[in-house]
């Protein structure tokens, strides 16, 4: 099938899509992208097999140019379904809402703007037997103070997970930076309700 091509709006979506799809395998999950942006994973998570994938952005604007996008790069016409939702809404008070339990969340580079990021962790591990997770640290933009490192990030973590490790990272151009990006799994308040993904 030949593949229409958009440009990124994030400048790291391919390296961040690099590291997510050697992590878990999409085909037939159901995913959650937290604070999706400009669709940039969206349309990947579709393509890799996924059979429902659902993005939650805050922003009107930014929601409206991912469903322009994602309608971009689908192929219809070839058979390619363009099975993707995008709610509008702030992720804090989805948390309480969301219906049902998925396979994967994701959540790149959003937490430390919420006002609560530790619930918004706590509701992704009640909600998917696997967490994929990326997020600044203290003095990378907006990072919370009690994450400095790596060694933070996974303590923080492991306060809801069983499993957590880190699946590499994306080189954060012009700051000479990187960020880990984390696959989290087995949530501990919901032992042995989750059927092993990946």
């Amino acid at each position: 099938m030949e593949y229409r091509v958009i440009q990124d709006h994030n400048r790291r979506a391919n390296a961040i899509w690099s590291v997510v799809s050697q992590s878990v395998d999409f085909a037939g999950r159901s995913v959650v992208d937290l604070g999706c942006g400009h669709g940039d994973m969206l349309w990947r998570l579709r393509r890799a097999g996924a059979v429902s994938v659902s993005g939650i952005e805050k922003d009107f604007d930014t929601a409206a140019d991912a469903r322009r996008r994602v309608a971009q790069v689908m192929r219809p016409d070839l058979g390619e379904q363009v099975s993707v939702s995008i709610v509008e809404g702030d992720i804090e008070s989805f948390n309480f809402r969301w219906p049902g339990v998925h396979d994967v969340n994701m959540c790149f580079s959003v937490l430390p703007y919420l006002t609560d990021p530790g619930n918004t962790l706590r509701w992704m591990s009640l909600h998917a037997p696997v967490s994929l997770i990326e997020m600044q640290y203290f003095g990378d933009g907006p990072g919370p103070k009690h994450v400095k490192d790596d060694g933070d990030m996974r303590a923080w973590l492991d306060k809801w997970w069983d499993s957590v490790g880190k699946v590499g990272e994306t080189f954060i151009k012009g700051r000479d930076a990187t960020r880990s990006i984390w696959r989290c799994r087995d949530p501990k308040e919901r032992r042995g309700l989750y059927e092993q993904v990946n």
